[in-house]
């Protein structure tokens, strides 16, 4: 996992063209203007969804991977923690659907705070759990690229 501000975007374009397409994306764009929902960046390869919800508790929460989309969390308003953990032999809480590309474990993360600006980029090996109260729950809203392995 890779954790930055959006303002050092331009560090990892050399991580891939898909990558660098959805990371010039969130660097460039005024999500005030916006609206919910899902945008083609590239077709399937690169696809953004601009999502508003409300934080939650960890016991609430549980770790999610995917096989064949790398995300990327980009925090536009409020605050979260996202919970992190390598894959490694972790109960499952649900098998991998794969038409929805994820898979649900249980785990005992270590949470990273994320505030407006900061962007993590997860891959298949990255379990993780967004949305994660940061102090109180609070109404957040984010963007969530996923980009084809």
């Amino acid at each position: 996992m890779i954790t930055d501000h959006i303002s050092n975007a331009s560090l990892y374009f050399g991580l891939g063209e898909r990558i660098k397409t959805a990371l010039q994306y969130l660097s460039e764009t005024d999500f005030s203007k916006v609206e919910t929902g899902e945008y083609a960046l590239d077709g399937k390869n690169v696809y953004a969804v601009v999502v508003e919800c409300t934080t939650k508790s960890v016991d609430e929460s549980l770790l999610e991977a995917h096989k064949n989309y790398i995300d990327i969390h980009f925090m536009i308003e409020g605050e979260e923690c996202i919970g992190y953990e390598w894959l490694n032999n972790q109960e499952i809480s649900e098998p991998y659907h794969e038409k929805e590309d994820y898979w649900l474990f249980i785990g005992n993360p270590d949470l990273i705070r994320y505030t407006k600006g900061m962007f993590a980029i997860m891959y298949p090996q990255d379990l993780h759990m967004p949305k994660v109260i940061s102090g109180k729950s609070m109404p957040i809203r984010k963007v969530v690229v996923k980009v084809m392995v």
